[in-house]
């Protein structure tokens, strides 16, 4: 992570080349570093009710690609983390990401919706302290 006003932020390059990888819906050749993250953790939570969905038809081919796509971005926000600013922060997050990854993968093995379900409440915790980041660069800009 960068240190952008006291806020740490995402290494912009690495998400973006993930982001197109995977083909997550938006427009990321415009989207500033903070909406690109967003739009990221958006488009792994798509694949990861997709994957869900899958599991409770029996469709395993199209579980393991929504699972696969899934684990792409996780793994593209994980690699985007930079300890610049807050080191222990920055371990903790990749740590949830690494955790999150396992958690995909034991879902993926056993067709396990539970395990897709807390990998997706474990990203819905972060994307929902992500979604504050705005709000708090505008202040500190104030």
């Amino acid at each position: 992570m960068n240190n952008v006003g006291g806020f740490m932020r995402f290494d912009n390059q690495s998400a973006l080349r993930e982001y197109r990888q995977v083909g997550v819906r938006g427009h990321a050749d415009e989207a500033d570093p903070v909406k690109l993250i967003s739009m990221l953790m958006s488009g792994a939570q798509e694949h990861i009710a997709a994957a869900r969905g899958a599991i409770e038809h029996m469709d395993i081919a199209l579980k393991g690609e929504h699972i696969s796509k899934a684990v792409m971005i996780i793994q593209a926000l994980h690699d985007s983390v930079r300890e610049d600013s807050s080191p222990d922060l920055a371990q903790k997050l990749t740590a949830l990401y690494e955790y999150m990854v396992v958690r995909l993968t034991e879902g993926n093995v056993r067709n396990a919706v539970s395990d897709l379900d807390e990998a997706a409440g474990l990203l819905s915790g972060i994307e929902s302290a992500w979604d504050q980041v705005p709000t708090l660069l505008a202040e500190h800009k104030a």
